[in-house]
């Protein structure tokens, strides 16, 4: 697997992990940053990421799984923030997942309206 920190649309401090704790790692996989930057420059909008890659630590924190493997401590995750988006604007960010999966890119797309974000893994 090959690591990158940042992207072409993303920042670094846009996909490190936010806890301070460790340094703000940020190791983030290039296969899925290749399909995340796909996916922004799709949907021609900015996308808002809420969280990126986690230190296991954090994840233990923050994640429902607390996975010390899961996807955001292999770097392949990222939640988006869709709060500020119309209901149009999330539909078609849906379906460009949707094409996606055609692709065996994404392992789950879903929108938790709770916290108002979509995940990307």
């Amino acid at each position: 697997m090959t690591i990158v920190d940042h992207g072409q649309f993303f920042s670094r401090e846009e996909l490190q992990c936010r806890c301070g704790e460790c340094g703000y790692l940020c190791k983030m996989d290039e296969t899925f940053m290749m399909y995340l930057e796909e996916l922004r420059e799709k949907f021609s909008k900015p996308l808002y990421l809420s969280s990126g890659f986690r230190c296991p630590a954090h994840n233990r924190k923050v994640s429902s799984s607390g996975s010390p493997n899961g996807p955001h401590t292999t770097g392949k995750a990222v939640d988006i923030l869709i709060a500020k988006q119309d209901g149009y604007e999330i539909f078609l960010l849906l379906n460009l997942f949707h094409q996606m999966l055609i692709q065996d890119v994404t392992q789950l797309a879903y929108l938790n309206k709770i916290k108002d974000l979509l995940f990307f893994d």
